[in-house]
């Protein structure tokens, strides 16, 4: 349960740590138990960006890429990172790229969900997937009509990719 902007904050307080931090510094740093925590280092270390050993947490190069990235790039490589190391955001991409109008009923995917986990622990994962994808720019949220829409971004380049177009020489 991590928002992109939470992990950022967590990232750039690591970062200004050249030697990484202990957890138990980090959370007094923070004034926050070490508890409260793990949600950000999971989802910091699922995305490839953390290390934790030991107790210690450190940045990978990732990590510092991503921090130095400015705010495009940065939500570049996080769509990247949601490809590779995030499979609900991954599965909800793929459902709406291959949708005829590259639009999907969101409760599809909480149903789908509710198979495996009770209904609060489908609706909590399926929110953090929209967020983490709306993020990267891979989907939006329609609120009023409930469902997954392909990104500008992402209809964009889709098209672009489909075209075989990559505007080299045009």
């Amino acid at each position: 349960n991590a928002t992109p902007g939470g992990l950022a904050g967590l990232v750039e307080i690591v970062y200004d740590h050249a030697q990484g931090i202990d957890l138990a510094d980090l959370a007094d740093e923070l004034s926050f138990e070490v508890d409260d925590l793990f949600p950000l280092i999971d989802a910091g270390t699922m995305l490839g960006l953390l290390t934790v050993e030991n107790g210690h947490v450190t940045l990978t190069e990732l990590g510092r890429q991503w921090r130095q990235a400015d705010i495009l790039t940065s939500k570049t490589m996080f769509a990247a990172m949601l490809q590779d190391k995030a499979p609900l955001v991954r599965i909800i991409d793929r459902a709406v790229r291959h949708s005829e109008h590259g639009r999907l009923r969101g409760e599809l995917i909480v149903d789908l969900l509710r198979a495996r986990h009770t209904d609060t622990e489908a609706e909590r994962q399926f929110n953090i997937a929209m967020t983490w994808g709306r993020y990267g720019e891979l989907f939006d949220y329609d609120a009023n009509t409930g469902e997954l829409v392909l990104s500008e971004v992402a209809a964009a380049l889709t098209a672009l990719l489909m075209d075989g177009d990559t505007g080299v020489g045009s």
